[in-house]
């Protein structure tokens, strides 16, 4: 993932956390995932590599997970943005102040 798609991602689990941990926990997530993605992206290639004899079929495989990437950091994008919009109040909070 390029940085701006892992700083979108982080900031869309941080919304979704109590805000004390919400930073740490996306840092978290986003490093489990890129170590997870590492240890099966080259268990994938190297499989395709001894079946096929080429990297050809690897470096598909490789395409279509940065496609899938692409259209999940798009997805974020737009949470995050519907998200930072300025919710509605309730009629008790938009009571006029009176001293």
């Amino acid at each position: 993932m390029q940085s701006a798609e892992v700083q979108a991602l982080a900031n869309a689990t941080a919304r979704h956390l109590p805000q004390r941990h919400g930073v740490a926990a996306g840092i978290a997530m986003t490093n489990a995932l890129a170590n997870i993605s590492g240890v099966i992206g080259l268990s994938i290639t190297g499989a395709l590599r001894t079946t096929t004899g080429r990297y050809t079929a690897g470096t598909a495989v490789m395409a279509v997970f940065l496609v899938l990437s692409a259209v999940g950091a798009l997805t974020v994008r737009r949470v995050a943005a519907r998200s930072a919009q300025p919710a509605t109040r309730g009629p008790e909070q938009n009571l006029p102040v009176t001293s």
